[in-house]
């Protein structure tokens, strides 16, 4: 009886400790997951700003060079 009882408990601490084993096994892919996907996020939003500054740039460029023509004419 008391073998029975034995292997029972220790079978139920082996299959907590595998549960919680898996729980943190996917917890952690989990949170690599997300901070990939933020470095992805933070990657896409920093070329957009540059694209941005890029663009005001040539703008600023284009409209100092029509306001120069029109001068001269």
């Amino acid at each position: 009886m008391r073998t029975f009882a034995n292997d029972s408990r220790k079978k139920t601490r082996e299959t907590l400790k595998q549960q919680m084993s898996d729980y943190w096994t996917n917890k952690r892919k989990a949170w690599t997951v997300a901070s990939k996907e933020s470095e992805v996020s933070i990657d896409y939003d920093r070329d957009c700003l540059m694209q941005d500054v890029n663009d005001h740039r040539k703008k600023t460029i284009y409209l100092m060079q029509y306001r120069d023509d029109n001068k001269t004419v």
